[in-house]
């Protein structure tokens, strides 16, 4: 197989993709393409596996923490922080279902969070395990929201039982970008009047950030924990993703599944079996969770992440924030179009999220499918129409789509 190749720049790693050209791809964050330098990595992970499984699978724990130490260098947060999961609903599940909460807690949402974070929430309430307040902080006519009031709608609505509050970093729904480190600080703030015991917590998901921000360590912004997929902005191998887990905070976890990490098994045959020697082995440990899984696409996560660390996190913000300014200065010039994502970049961050006045925006996508165009609608009550321009996008691209999109919203409004 040929060696692989690693990039130096932004335009040498957009060569190395294969994607359809009929189409303009604009929805590449929900679900992203492997470059062909990430498939001959796991091809050769996948060759090894399949010509000696059984001595492939006793360097797991090697690569495995290969794959953290990648992880931690992008994240710049030690490897002992990051738990590898498979998807960002996984992550989220970890911590929502494996927090030790007291019924008297309660944990803080918005209404507008994902289905993985919502799905979780009512769980918890059903089982009652705790209770749950869901706000609404975000709504279709929110386009002007600043920081300062949307900080406010997290922090207002926080309780004396208020003890995980959960923050979607930015909104898959309008698009809006969630202030987290300036609600953090707040949080930090509140918990200096508070006991151990009431201490409010953080859970970010942050996977549609990762990838398009340019921030730098994971720990300035004061969360908890961060759940994230890695096939989604971050380029990764599919069925990937992880869990971090500020200093402490992974040991306030009751692991939900197994763990297969060397230390665990130890533990389990050793006839002692002390409960005290469980609590001495390290809590990332104790956290990830077991079984065999698609080693090859674990493992691969240390080539991935080291590309992105290579090229910089800076060039592709710089990139899909040009991209997604362009596409609303364009949709906002029709009267015919509602943009539901802040025009500011401090507030946006790589959607761009409107609606067609009178016509609904499932049906729009599949009538620009058959254009040519892979545009998205959000998976929600109030779908809107959603850009998602990549680095794999240009200038071009989004302006002939937005200007065909003006086109067909002006000509429908006509027959409204």
């Amino acid at each position: 197989m040929d060696k692989v190749r690693v990039f130096d720049s932004l335009k040498e790693f957009k060569s190395d993709f294969d994607l359809d050209k009929a189409y303009s791809h604009l929805g590449l964050g929900i679900f992203n393409p492997q470059y062909k330098q990430l498939n001959k990595v796991l091809g050769k992970f996948r060759e090894k596996l399949d010509r000696n499984p059984d001595l492939s699978r006793r360097y797991r724990h090697k690569l495995n923490e290969n794959s953290r130490k990648a992880i931690g260098q992008y994240l710049q947060t030690s490897k002992d922080n990051i738990v590898l999961t498979e998807s960002t609903t996984m992550g989220l599940s970890m911590v929502l279902n494996g927090f030790k909460f007291n019924r008297a807690d309660e944990v803080l949402a918005c209404n507008q969070d994902h289905y993985s974070v919502l799905a979780n929430c009512h769980s918890l309430a059903r089982t009652q395990r705790c209770s749950v307040k869901l706000i609404e902080c975000l709504g279709e006519n929110d386009v002007d929201l600043t920081k300062e009031e949307l900080k406010a709608r997290y922090i207002d609505a926080i309780s004396n039982n208020t003890r995980l509050v959960v923050l979607t970093w930015v909104n898959s729904c309008f698009g809006h970008k969630i202030p987290v480190k300036e609600i953090c600080d707040e949080i930090r703030m509140i918990n200096r009047h508070r006991s151990h015991e009431q201490r409010i917590y953080v859970l970010v998901d942050a996977v549609h950030a990762l990838g398009v921000e340019n921030f730098d360590s994971i720990e300035s912004l004061g969360a908890d924990f961060v759940a994230s997929g890695c096939h989604k902005w971050l380029f990764g191998p599919r069925g990937t993703g992880f869990l971090y887990g500020k200093d402490g905070a992974l040991a306030l976890l009751e692991p939900l599944v197994p763990s297969f990490e060397g230390e665990c098994w130890n533990w389990f045959t050793d006839p002692k079996l002390d409960v005290h020697d469980w609590k001495n082995i390290s809590s990332r440990d104790r956290c990830e969770p077991g079984g065999f899984r698609a080693y090859e696409n674990q493992w691969a996560l240390a080539h991935s992440f080291s590309q992105l660390t290579r090229i910089g996190k800076s060039a592709f913000t710089s990139h899909i924030y040009s991209l997604c300014q362009l596409a609303k200065h364009l949709l906002c010039s029709s009267d015919s179009i509602i943009l539901h994502t802040p025009k500011s970049s401090a507030m946006s961050s790589g959607f761009v999220c409107f609606s067609l006045k009178g016509v609904c925006s499932k049906h729009v996508s599949h009538i620009f499918k058959d254009k040519g165009y892979m545009l998205g609608y959000t998976p929600y009550e109030k779908s809107t129409l959603r850009l998602a321009p990549s680095v794999l996008n240009s200038e071009d691209e989004v302006s002939k789509v937005c200007l065909e999109l003006i086109s067909f919203a002006e000509r429908a409004s006509c027959h409204v």
